[in-house]
């Protein structure tokens, strides 16, 4: 990292933080679900992350290294790392609640997260209350976070059915242009048109102007979308 710059050349520090969220971040977390528990959170791994952004919260603000950690990360903009698995953490259970009721592993959930699935010889069911308040495990930590969700997901909704799609139900409100470089003085008349469109939006309160830039490059095993 240090190559990339430092307090006075290199990376500018949104984007030295931009780069540590993105690319430095999920590496480090990956798999935390197998040590990362309510009732047994590994503090071995969890200080080696902590010494890990406190290192980087030093990089980005350039401050010196008695720098206390949580003023380096508050001014580097960084989420103190035991809030931020217990964010994925939670994340990862929801995910559970997005999957198909036939699912394996609902027959492994209690039985009000189970769907209606037989229930497993394994599964928390079979355990007392005291055994599944003392167990720690990926399972048992899902099925404690769905118990806090209250919003439904249905894979089938019919929002989801073809027909029933942005682009079906208000056809009239979208309108296409094949984009041609070789023929100029039509691409110039459709920037005008666009132009005129623009100036008309911005003098308009209860309008929104969104802009999606999708560029696909001759090779097909790239390609690239941009939204504003």
């Amino acid at each position: 990292m240090r190559l990339l710059g430092n307090s006075i050349h290199g990376l500018p520090p949104h984007h030295k933080c931009t780069l540590y969220q993105t690319c430095i971040i999920p590496l480090a977390t990956y798999g935390f679900c197998l040590w990362y528990f309510t009732n047994l959170k590994c503090s071995k791994n969890l200080k080696m992350l902590q010494s890990l952004q406190q290192m980087v919260a030093l990089w980005i603000t350039g401050a010196f290294r008695t720098s206390p950690t949580g003023g380096t990360e508050s001014l580097a903009g960084l989420i103190p790392l035991p809030l931020h698995l217990s964010k994925l953490a939670k994340y990862s259970a929801y995910q559970y609640a997005t999957l198909n009721k036939s699912h394996p592993i609902f027959s492994l959930l209690s039985a009000p997260n189970s769907k209606g699935a037989l229930p497993h010889p394994c599964s928390i069911d079979v355990l007392s209350t005291k055994n599944i308040q003392i167990t720690s495990g990926l399972v048992v930590e899902a099925d404690r976070s769905l118990f806090k969700l209250n919003e439904k997901f249905s894979q089938f909704y019919e929002s989801n059915h073809p027909g029933f799609h942005i682009l079906d139900n208000f056809s009239d409100y979208f309108s296409f242009f094949n984009y041609n470089r070789s023929n100029l003085e039509k691409l110039g008349i459709y920037f005008q048109r666009l132009d005129a469109s623009l100036q008309s939006i911005h003098t308009s309160p209860d309008k929104v102007i969104v802009i999606v830039d999708g560029f696909i490059p001759p090779s097909i095993t790239h390609s690239a979308i941009a939204s504003y």
